[in-house]
């Protein structure tokens, strides 16, 4: 009897915290969704004014979000059709990196023919990519996935592609 009842409490305990772990994602994701749609609108806005009222939109945009691991609540959106740089550099960087295993303009993400890449900048430590328990460096510009982490000096960060739906705004 003492045994069924350990056991309930043991699914009923793992039953919350997969709930709860389940509500910080769905949580996290509106904020970068909610990020997403402000800087959508600013650029449609620019483009409309550019276009002198002329609305061309897609559907469907694609969007970048950079999370910094280790950090809870610590994360970037960024449209990848711009380039994204990382680096030690304030100044001269989208996402700065205050380490001194980082370079000043270490590495930046662009899409190229389409598809985002990577591309370090001959920095001294170099920039890695961990795809899944396999790690290598990126010795030119080479293609990132989503779910894929680069690793730049100490810092670990997350990539994650997502769709907006542009109707929304």
């Amino acid at each position: 009897m003492l045994a069924v009842l350990i056991v309930i409490i043991v699914l009923a305990l793992t039953g919350i915290v997969l709930w709860v772990r389940h509500s910080l994602s769905k949580s996290e994701q509106k904020k970068y969704y909610d990020a997403a749609a402000r800087m959508i609108k600013e650029s449609c806005l620019d483009q409309v004014i550019l276009s002198r009222g002329q609305k061309i939109q897609p559907d469907q945009k694609i969007m970048l979000y950079i999370k910094t691991m280790g950090k809870p609540r610590q994360g970037y959106v960024f449209d990848p059709e711009k380039t994204i740089r990382i680096g030690r550099d304030r100044e001269n960087n989208e996402i700065c990196i205050r380490d001194n295993l980082v370079s000043a303009v270490h590495c930046c993400i662009y899409l190229y023919q389409g598809q985002p890449v990577v591309q370090d900048f001959n920095s001294s430590n170099g920039t890695w990519i961990k795809r899944g328990m396999r790690r290598h460096s990126v010795t030119t510009a080479e293609r990132i996935f989503s779910g894929d982490r680069l690793l730049i000096g100490n810092e670990e960060l997350k990539i994650q592609f997502f769709n907006f739906d542009m109707t929304q705004i």
